[in-house]
């Protein structure tokens, strides 16, 4: 505790702001963690922070820490590159609390659209207070839009979401002049003149990481009372293979003008770039409480799995492909949900050993790709194993396997708040759950994908006084868009109205 009352004896003799000046949160929270502190309470400010030169894509990287508290006390922090500010790992009952989280150069832009050619090409003029990015042609992912997704149009007039998401289709951005470009290409067009124009920029000239708090198999972590502004590309909250996250308080959120450190010509229209709450391969799943979330690009929460893709049967072996993100997600003596590409679910089976398989090979991709996938994913895959189960299999080519312990069973979702975005309210796969008292503007979802290979098929989840004023979807598709029937969600309870 000796740097905290060394903060707080300054203070109360009259030198805060000088402390409050000169304090640079993360050596202040690395220092205090090096000597052995266990209650960690950085002086409430407004800090303009970069991370360490010797971390340069992690603000706050915590490893291997149990039982710690890491209290800002209220404090905004404003990072000068657009990277990671948290990133957990092998922490047991660390708790974050009491901190709002904001870059000095947003990580998207805002432009008038000015001019809307024959093909629905865009002209934009960049508003005042708003990043003007370099020319971005794309350089990786979905048919090279990675770097600036999501495009999205926002009505002139009324401010809200008029084209969620342009994409795809040969899309591109060329500067034009000073602070115009030229938008063209992209599956969906939409947008008038007069309409604004928002799109992600990335970190040009560093190494960044994408999502904003990150966990990785980590247990009983807290983060309460968290903000955050904007995030550096990807999602704003995420965990993997990680148990009991809880998340008190949370927001993601747009600023509002009165508290932004920049004049701007117009409001943020837009907060996070990417999911808000995500939690992927948790052995216990994730309580949401009291948290919120609006205005991003994608779902406000995503509980699931993966899943593994059976590309061989013979007896009790099977052969399954792997996604390169997140390697195979089960264990010996696990029971794995059963998915067939035409949407049947036989019974669960357990595994008994695994194996190491050989490559995936040319034409072994080609059968992934054709097989409905996302684009993206099948290329990701380029590993096998070889599982022995508790009885022959015969699985049909695709049919899908997902450990039941890692699908984030037994998550709560209460008196939370999910509003306007690009994607669904809630996307839970997980079971054993409950979503009480929420209101969700989007859809609320308890369906599986076969095509994101995310994985679980949601029962025994409890629909407690909530309004979902878009509705209640379950079931789920198999290959090529097959639907699941809505009888797979065993164990649904609506309780108490779940009104839209």
């Amino acid at each position: 505790m000796r740097i905290v009352f060394l903060a707080v004896a300054l203070f109360l003799l009259g030198l805060g702001n000088k402390v409050l000046a000169e304090i640079d949160p993360v050596g202040f929270v690395r220092s205090a963690l090096a000597h052995g502190e266990r209650n960690v309470v950085v002086p409430k400010g407004v800090y303009r922070v970069g991370p360490d030169g010797a971390d340069p894509v992690v603000y706050f990287r915590l490893a291997g820490l149990s039982g710690v508290t890491v209290d800002f006390s209220g404090s905004d922090l404003i990072g000068l590159v657009r990277t990671r500010f948290f990133d957990l790992s092998g922490c047991t009952n660390v708790t974050i609390r009491n901190v709002s989280l904001d870059f000095d150069e947003l990580s998207f832009t805002q432009a008038v659209i000015e001019r809307v050619d024959a093909e629905c090409n865009w002209d934009v003029r960049v508003i005042d207070g708003y990043p003007c990015p370099g020319a971005v042609k794309g350089r990786h992912g979905l048919d090279s839009h990675d770097d600036f997704w999501p495009i999205q149009a926002y009505d002139g007039k009324t401010l809200e979401l008029k084209n969620p998401m342009r994409y795809q289709g040969g899309i591109s951005i060329e500067r034009t002049g000073e602070r115009t470009y030229r938008i063209v290409g992209g599956v969906d067009r939409r947008g008038d003149v007069g309409d604004i124009a928002v799109w992600s920029v990335q970190e040009a000239s560093l190494p960044t990481l994408s999502e904003n708090v990150n966990a990785f198999r980590c247990k009983d972590l807290v983060f309460e009372n968290v903000t955050q502004y904007a995030t550096p590309h990807g999602r704003a909250f995420i965990d993997w293979e990680s148990a009991n996250t809880t998340y008190r308080n949370c927001r993601v959120v747009r600023r509002p003008p009165e508290t932004d450190s920049v004049k701007r010509g117009l409001k943020r229209l837009r907060s996070g770039n990417h999911d808000a709450f995500i939690s992927k391969n948790a052995y216990v799943g994730p309580k949401l409480i009291g948290c919120e979330a609006e205005y991003h690009c994608d779902d406000c929460v995503n509980i699931s799995g993966a899943y593994q893709v059976v590309y061989s049967s013979h007896g009790d072996e099977v052969r399954v492909f792997v996604h390169g993100t997140w390697d195979l997600q089960l264990d010996v003596g696990d029971s794995c949900q059963v998915l067939t590409p035409d949407g049947q679910t036989p019974p669960n089976v357990r595994v008994l050993a695994v194996l190491p398989g050989s490559s995936v090979t040319v034409e072994e991709s080609r059968y992934l790709a054709s097989i409905g996938l996302w684009p993206g994913i099948a290329q990701g895959m380029r590993k096998s194993y070889v599982l022995k189960l508790d009885r022959d299999a015969d699985f049909p080519r695709g049919t899908l396997l997902a450990s039941e312990g890692r699908m984030g069973n037994g998550f709560l979702i209460r008196d939370c708040r999910f509003g306007s975005t690009r994607g669904r309210g809630l996307l839970l796969k997980a079971s054993d759950g409950c979503v009480e008292n929420c209101r969700v503007m989007k859809p609320v979802c308890l369906t599986t994908e076969y095509e994101w290979l995310s994985a679980g098929i949601a029962r025994n989840v409890i629909l407690r006084g909530n309004v979902f004023e878009s509705g209640l979807e379950k079931g789920g598709t198999a290959a090529k868009g097959i639907r699941l029937s809505n009888d797979v969600n065993t164990g649904i309870v609506v309780e108490q109205g779940n009104a839209r």
